[in-house]
């Protein structure tokens, strides 16, 4: 198995970047996951899951196996094409097409569950995981949903970056497994920023976000609960902040990353000091589904991921 360590200068510090038509109460910093590696913020995870398991020697299985909505899925696939593990991602019906195809790209073998194949489960990525456990015998399962590396990774990495940057008095992100919002949340609130996690509404379908009443609280995020402050609830709406932000700020963001920045605005609106939001991934990952729902891409050919504004 070829040692994963050649790739840990490559991941996080990633861009901190203003956004310049948001107002100044508070002034909005997003970050920029997509600039890791793989394209998003489960970089910092799938990396510190796999390293840690490799320290501790316990992939003695040529075989991994992750439930994930996507990204997760993603960086694994391409750390394990890396270290020439055979990966599979299990993943809901309801992720993006773009997602899946990315997988594959990277070598990584996908198996799609439908809604509802486990009567008596959550929606979602709840059915991926009862897959994962009753059928990943022989295979390595970092399980994001209760490893403590995904926690880590962001107490350790997003967390001190965002504070070497900025004084920060808000934190905003999404909640999948809560990796994200409690690792970096418990950093910066250390520091004493508030912070805000963001879950959709029943709904309203996001890929690599929560609800939690549809698919149940992550036993790691169970356990960092008492990290976050307020939990905010974003509807569809938010979608429409995609084309604004694509037009307003040249950057082409995400689903989560729209209902993180929609979360900021509805909440902070005319408090006073700097908010941090999240910004998972790339709207490179959803342009079928953003055509699907109509969204309008024709600003798309000025937009590219480097293509940031005046950072930090």
């Amino acid at each position: 198995m070829t040692p994963l360590l050649g790739h840990a200068m490559k991941i996080g510090n990633t861009p901190l970047v203003k956004l310049q038509h948001f107002g100044t109460d508070p002034a909005i910093y997003a970050k920029l996951e997509w600039e890791n590696p793989f394209g998003s913020v489960k970089d910092r995870a799938a990396y510190f899951m796999l390293k840690k398991a490799q320290e501790q020697g316990i992939i003695s299985q040529r075989k991994v196996m992750e439930a994930t909505s996507g990204n997760t899925g993603v960086a694994l696939a391409g750390f394990c094409k890396s270290m020439g593990l055979e990966f599979t991602a299990v993943i809901p019906d309801r992720v993006s097409p773009d997602v899946k195809e990315r997988i594959e790209k990277l070598g990584g073998k996908t198996i799609i569950i439908k809604e509802g194949t486990f009567p008596g489960e959550g929606g979602g990525t709840a059915q991926a995981i009862r897959y994962v456990r009753e059928n990943s015998g022989g295979y390595f399962v970092p399980n994001q949903f209760e490893n403590e590396a995904n926690y880590e990774a962001h107490y350790n990495g997003t967390g001190p970056e965002i504070w070497d940057k900025i004084d920060v008095q808000y934190f905003v992100a999404g909640i999948g497994t809560g990796g994200t919002a409690t690792g970096a949340g418990k950093y910066l609130s250390e520091r004493g920023a508030r912070v805000i996690a963001v879950e959709p509404k029943r709904s309203f379908k996001v890929p690599g976000l929560r609800n939690i009443e549809d698919s149940g609280i992550s036993p790691l995020l169970q356990r960092h609960f008492d990290v976050i402050d307020e939990l905010v609830k974003i509807d569809a709406e938010a979608l429409s902040l995609v084309e604004y932000v694509m037009r307003n700020e040249g950057l082409f963001i995400g689903i989560s990353s729209a209902a993180a920045l929609a979360a900021t605005i509805k909440l902070l609106k005319g408090k006073k000091g700097n908010a941090v939001v999240i910004f998972p991934d790339s709207g490179w990952n959803y342009v079928s589904f953003y055509e699907k729902v109509g969204l309008n891409l024709s600003n798309l050919q000025s937009v590219t991921p480097k293509n940031l504004l005046a950072g930090v």
